[in-house]
C-alpha cells in the first residue's frame, strides 16, 4: 500500500472511530471560518550554487467544519485556502502558493465562556513553487496543536494558537530553472 493512501485510510479510520463513540446521540454539525497565519519554509536541496531557501509568511482564510458527538469530543475538517507569498529574492522574486487540508479529532473542555481544545489528526500540504525554481511539492502527516475560543452570545470567534505540523520530512525536488 502506498504511503499517502495508507495515511488517508488511517485518518479516515480515526474520524470514523470518533464518530462511533457517540452512536447513541445525534451529532450537532457546525461550520465556520477564521483568519490563519500560514508560514511555509523552503529548504533548497537542488545543489546549485545559488541558494533559494527561504520562508514565506502569509495570512489566509481557513474554512472549518465539524460535528459535536459527545461532551468533550468533536471531529473537524479544515481547509486553508491557497495563498501566494515570496520566499526568496535570489536572482529574482521566487514565490509559492500553499494549500493545506486536514482532518482532526478535537478533544475540548469549556471553562466558562472559553473553550479550550486540542487538534489531533492528519494534514496534507501542497506547495507550488514559481520563479527561478519551478516545482510542485507536497507533505503530509501527523498534525496537532492546542487552541482556545471564546463564545459571545451564541457565536464563537476563536483565538487560535493551533500548530499544524504535517510531518518533518524534507523532500528533494526535481527543480527546473526557468528559462
Amino acid at each position: 500500500m502506498k504511503d499517502p493512501v495508507q495515511k488517508l485510510l488511517i485518518a479516515s479510520a480515526m474520524l470514523a472511530g470518533t464518530m462511533g463513540v457517540a452512536h447513541a446521540a445525534a451529532p450537532t454539525f457546525y461550520a465556520g471560518a477564521d483568519v490563519a497565519r500560514l508560514t511555509t519554509k523552503i529548504d533548497d536541496q537542488t545543489g546549485t550554487p545559488a541558494n533559494f531557501s527561504g520562508t514565506a509568511d502569509t495570512v489566509t482564510l481557513r474554512l472549518r467544519g465539524g460535528a459535536h458527538f459527545v461532551p468533550g469530543l468533536d471531529a473537524e475538517l479544515h481547509a486553508v485556502l491557497p495563498q501566494s507569498g515570496t520566499y526568496s529574492n535570489t536572482s529574482r522574486p521566487n514565490s509559492l502558493k500553499t494549500t493545506v487540508a486536514g482532518v482532526f479529532a478535537k478533544p475540548n473542555v469549556d471553562a466558562g465562556p472559553v473553550n479550550i481544545y486540542g487538534l489531533i489528526g492528519y494534514s496534507y500540504a501542497f506547495v507550488d513553487l514559481s520563479g527561478v525554481v519551478k516545482s510542485q511539492q507536497s507533505a503530509s502527516g501527523f498534525a496537532y496543536g492546542p487552541a482556545s475560543g471564546m463564545r459571545l452570545r451564541g457565536m464563537s470567534p476563536a483565538r487560535s494558537t493551533t500548530c499544524s505540523t504535517p510531518g518533518k520530512r524534507t523532500s528533494r525536488c526535481p527543480a527546473s530553472p526557468a528559462a
